[in-house]
């Protein structure tokens, strides 16, 4: 058990994100925090490529309410979001994301 966890830029790139923020749920006794999670609001979660000196990543882009509900059903509750700040324009995408962050307490 932790006082704190945190996720920093890392859960768009886990395929089994929703299993994996419910265990880190379980690991925490107070907070668990999401930063720099592309989000959108207007469209579900979708996955976008992301091409870098001829690597090719795959990457969730997050429907706001997902993440926020995701973290519900865990036992936990929404204490704050944050604005982190522009994603980069992602061509073709339904909706263009923002980065946001998510204080979360047990």
């Amino acid at each position: 058990q932790y006082d704190l966890v945190m996720f920093s830029a890392s859960l768009p790139y886990l395929r089994d994100w929703k299993d994996i923020l419910r265990r880190a749920a379980q690991g925490t006794r107070q907070y668990l925090f999401l930063a720099d999670i592309p989000s959108v609001r207007d469209v579900p979660t979708f996955v976008i490529t992301q091409r870098s000196e001829g690597v090719i990543n795959l990457g969730y882009l997050f429907n706001r309410s997902e993440i926020v509900d995701t973290g519900q059903r865990a036992g936990l509750r929404l204490l704050r979001e944050f604005t982190m700040g522009r994603h980069a324009p992602v061509a073709n995408a339904p909706e263009q994301p923002m980065y946001a962050g998510f204080l979360f307490a047990r």
